[in-house]
């Protein structure tokens, strides 16, 4: 029994030195999720045969109860133990690759997005920010290996995600300052529309709903400020979507406090005429008040004293 114990606890060792060899082999690169199934499958075989091949020279122990003893042992011992930390420690290093990747690609980025010519079309910024994009996400592929193997990872798609999101910022961020350029550009007009609102606003009386109601308000500005661009020389360079944007730019912005007092006044002659509706319909619709029975009993009055 000492010598067939012996001999199991051989091919057991010689099991582990085989996994061990195995993802030695393999320990100085990044694996993604196919080349580590194809690893598992590969130290799982080595593990067994080496187990058996340990024992070839007595067949006859594969026939004991503990030849299946040792070789579950074997497993899971040598290959189990070994293979999670292998792709614990795997798993790791794809995440700290990942991350670098991210913080360069994010770097080049902003930096190339720093020098869009702007203010242009928007129809070209899109397709400028469009190739910028292009060429970020081709930097980060670049470090999913040659063959591209380790895209199947979840680093992978986590550092897609980031740097989209990244992207996606940025994308709004210029779009913005494209309009905001845009915006200075037609200080002529912008001045031009604010000249026309104040030549409205000194004619408005009651009757007037310029600087009353809100909508009015807004549409009579846009009115102004597309007629100023007409004879401006920024007004020409710039689509018509594009003016409509300056515009709301120039509204939120520049005319936030006039429209704001605008929809103050609106509202609060909303509020005040519904109030004032409410109680006048209220004292009106009111029933007159009933005498009492007490009233009613000793009227009218009698005089003199009864016979």
């Amino acid at each position: 029994d000492r010598v067939i114990m012996q001999a199991f606890k051989g091919a057991v060792a010689a099991a582990d030195e085989a996994v061990e060899a195995e993802l030695k082999a393999h320990s100085g690169r990044l694996m993604g999720k196919a080349q580590l199934k194809d690893l598992q499958s590969s130290a799982l075989s080595k593990c067994h045969q080496t187990f058996d091949e340990s024992l070839a020279m007595h067949r006859w122990m594969t026939q004991l109860p503990h030849y299946k003893t040792h070789k579950a042992q074997a497993r899971t011992e040598s290959y189990d133990s070994k293979i999670g930390r292998f792709i614990a420690t795997n798993d790791q290093r794809l995440s700290m690759h990942f991350n670098t990747a991210v913080e360069r690609c994010v770097t080049y980025y902003r930096a190339r997005k720093a020098n869009l010519a702007m203010p242009v079309a928007e129809s070209d910024l899109e397709t400028e920010h469009r190739a910028l994009e292009g060429s970020v996400r081709d930097l980060l592929d670049e470090q999913a290996g040659h063959g591209g193997e380790l895209k199947d990872t979840e680093a992978y798609r986590g550092a897609v995600r980031m740097l989209a999101e990244v992207v996606e910022e940025g994308a709004r961020h210029a779009r913005q300052k494209n309009i905001e350029l845009w915006k200075v550009h037609s200080d002529e007009a912008t001045r031009c529309a604010l000249r026309e609102n104040e030549i409205v606003r000194r004619q408005c009386g009651w009757q007037c709903f310029f600087n009353k109601v809100p909508g009015v308000h807004r549409s009579t500005c846009m009115r102004h400020l597309m007629q100023c661009f007409g004879r401006s020389g920024a007004g020409s360079k710039m689509s018509p979507q594009m003016q409509m944007l300056v515009f709301e730019s120039w509204y939120l912005k520049d005319l936030a406090a006039e429209a704001s007092a605008v929809r103050t006044f609106f509202y609060t002659s909303i509020v005040t005429l519904v109030v004032g509706a409410v109680l006048f319909c209220a004292f009106w619709q009111r029933p007159p008040s009933q005498p009492s029975s007490a009233f009613q009993q000793n009227w009218p009055p009698r005089y003199g004293r009864p016979m």
